[in-house]
């Protein structure tokens, strides 16, 4: 089992990131750019967050790939509600990890 250090900010990841997860979804999911966009500004209120006690994810239900890895770092699934912030209607799931 691989192990993912969180240290803080990494340039341009947010970008990158950002750019992987829109050109995927919108294969996958068809998801466009205000999917993107989300991504984008969550991303970046979770790095102003990073020296915080508590952060958390959000990814919604049917990504198993996303939820084993973000349960193999340690977040635990803490909420699940129907939801639109990424477009569409999905189940989105809120990941907590306590540091």
């Amino acid at each position: 089992m691989h192990r993912v250090d969180i240290k803080g900010y990494v340039p341009g990841a947010i970008g990158r990131i950002a750019e992987l997860h829109a050109v995927y979804y919108h294969q996958v999911r068809g998801f466009g750019k205000f999917f993107e966009a989300k991504v984008a500004a969550e991303l970046s209120e979770f790095v102003g967050r990073l020296d915080e006690n508590r952060d958390a994810l959000w990814t919604f239900q049917g990504l198993n790939t996303v939820r084993h890895l973000y349960e193999k770092c340690g977040f635990k699934l803490v909420e699940e509600h129907e939801g639109t912030q990424w477009g569409k209607t999905v189940i989105e799931q809120k990941f907590l990890l306590e540091l």
